[in-house]
This record gives C-alpha cells, structure tokens and sequence, in this order.
C-alpha cells in the first residue's frame, strides 16, 4: 500500500482543490516510468543518469472530483507532459479518506478568512 502526503494547496476554485502529493513508497514513479516506457520514452526516473523528475498532484473535490497526475519534467521528448495516474481501489480509498480532512481544513480556513474580512 502506498504512503500518502498531501502538501497545502496549489490552488482552489468553486469546484475543487489541488494539491501536491508525496507518495513515500516510490509507487507513483514506478507506475509513471511504466506508462512512459510502454510509450517508448527511455530517459525514466529510476534512470539516475538524466534530469528527469515528476511531480504528482491530486484534484478533488468530495463526491465529485478526483484525479491523480503526474507532470514530467524534463523529458526528452515528453517535457511538461502530464499523465494521469490510475490507483488501486486500496490505495484510492486511502488517499480519499485524507483529502477530505485536508478538504476540510481548506474549507475551514477559507470561511475562517471570509468572517474576518466582513468583521
């Protein structure tokens, strides 16, 4: 089972909230180096020999929103490309459970900031 952290926000809007994800088991470089591999792309992470590094992020927003992608950076020939991650129902439901706590702490702050600039 992957280990899961979600890093404060990148962004929010209406309908969502996105943010960085660490994922502490390397997992998530594992399935992003398969997926480019079976692309044809060679230069992979696990490849210390080049620049290449990922950076995960997860969309969500409850009942509604969730989707997991990793950005390629570069890549020889896939450079600021995204990818979309597919998890285990296990490992999905995990990192569910701790975006709705982060989700709701954003939530929270953001009412928190609302009351303050009306006071």
């Amino acid at each position: 089972m992957m280990r899961f952290e979600l890093v404060e926000p990148e962004w929010t809007d209406e309908e969502s909230i996105c943010f960085e994800l660490i994922e502490g088991t390397g997992e998530l470089i594992n399935l992003l180096d398969e997926k480019r591999l079976e692309l044809g792309f060679t230069d992979l992470v696990r490849d210390i020999e080049n620049d290449v590094y990922y950076d995960f992020y997860l969309e969500y927003c409850p009942n509604k929103k969730f989707e997991v992608w990793g950005g390629c950076n570069h890549g020889e020939k896939d450079d600021w490309h995204s990818y979309d991650i597919v998890l285990s129902a296990e490992d999905a439901e995990e990192l569910k459970k701790l975006a709705d706590i982060e989700y709701a702490k954003v939530v929270e702050l953001e009412e928190e900031e609302r009351t303050n600039e009306e006071a």
